[in-house]
């Protein structure tokens, strides 16, 4: 939705979990909109508890142990006579639930999603659980010194209070990018070392510029290929003093920094000023392209930003609650003072569905 970077064949880890986080902010909301306005989708997912319970039981009895577990759809999708024969039951149940509202993509997205959530919903449920629930909240409003309802009434638990715990899908949709940090660490030759904060570590910003740079006009005098000697002084003498004792085997220390500084007995602050203002909008530039060139040269693409988030309101009214364009056209041309088009309609579910990993529904003709 904010026009971000991801990489095509990196959007989804696991399940139900997202490496892009485009993807994942559009996901998010397009379910919070779901849980709001379409209850119907968490209730039949609901009718589904006791076709878990005994996959679970049946896991428990036999499996306890392995990794054949019935909260995971890769397992179960996989059920057969042959082959965890007693999910059979919950791989045709995610299925026809995920068939009756539409959620459907070449990812299985959805139908990993609602059967990891039915889960957590499950475990939630266990005596043993509430009991070990209702034992930490009491402690948590011992250590506050509030009452039992104020921790109750808090937002972090409406979903897990014990006897009222409620099925939820957009909670469970967590964003995860070690992934793709770990394969982009790999293409600098590091291997699988930088895991967490891969921007953070390999690319800084370090506004430190050379005392001997000369600044003209011209925003383009140095490509940003050698933006580490010009305006990354500090970065580019660490650099070399780190190599240099690689190569001699010596103990690195940090060496000593000598920068771009404001020299009053030569200069005006107006002139410093000036220079440094100068200086500092070309490097943002330059610092900028790096990053986009960097991502573009490894395949990311840029996603369409998503500024109208009434696309997904009206994916929900086409995908799920089956409205045809024409009745979206008209109800949200009669609730604003905007006329909306067939054609504004299509073109938005289209984009939007792409967005949050849906296959879009392909209605007959007239």
């Amino acid at each position: 939705m904010k026009g971000l970077y991801y990489h095509p064949k990196r959007v989804t880890y696991g399940g139900s979990t997202i490496t892009d986080s485009g993807t994942y902010l559009a996901i998010k909301y397009f379910l919070e909109l779901l849980e709001e306005t379409t209850p119907e989708v968490l209730d039949e997912l609901r009718e589904i508890y006791d076709i878990y319970a005994e996959a679970d039981r049946w896991f428990r009895k036999h499996h306890k142990g392995s990794q054949l577990w019935p909260s995971e759809w890769g397992i179960v999708s996989q059920a057969s006579s042959d082959n965890c024969p007693n999910y059979i039951p919950l791989k045709e149940a995610i299925n026809a639930w995920a068939h009756k509202f539409n959620l459907l993509g070449e990812s299985d997205f959805y139908k990993s999603l609602g059967l990891v959530s039915l889960s957590f919903f499950y475990n939630d449920c266990k005596e043993s659980e509430r009991k070990k629930r209702i034992n930490e909240y009491k402690e948590l409003a011992k250590r506050y010194n509030v009452s039992l309802e104020v921790v109750r009434n808090s937002q972090r638990f409406r979903n897990t209070w014990p006897y009222e715990e409620r099925l939820v899908l957009a909670e469970n949709v967590f964003h995860e990018d070690e992934p793709d940090n770990i394969e982009l660490s790999k293409s600098i030759d590091r291997g699988e070392s930088i895991h967490d904060s891969f921007f953070q570590t390999t690319n800084p910003f370090v506004f430190s510029p050379d005392t001997m740079l000369a600044y003209t006009k011209d925003k383009n005098e140095y490509m940003y290929e050698e933006i580490r000697n010009h305006y990354e002084l500090m970065l580019s003498i660490y650099d070399r003093k780190k190599e240099e004792a690689l190569q001699k085997n010596e103990p690195f220390t940090l060496p000593s920094f000598t920068g771009l500084a404001w020299d009053p007995r030569t200069d005006t602050w107006q002139e410093f000023e000036n220079r440094i203002d100068q200086a500092f909008a070309e490097y943002k530039e330059l610092y900028r392209k790096r990053a986009e060139d960097f991502l573009l040269s490894r395949g990311y693409v840029k996603e369409k930003e998503k500024r109208n988030l009434n696309h997904f309101k009206w994916l929900l009214h086409y995908q799920i609650q089956r409205w045809s364009l024409r009745e979206i056209a008209d109800y949200y041309s009669c609730s604003s003072d905007e006329i909306v088009q067939e054609d504004t309609v299509s073109h938005g579910i289209k984009s939007t569905a792409n967005m949050v990993l849906l296959d879009l529904k392909q209605r007959k003709p007239m």
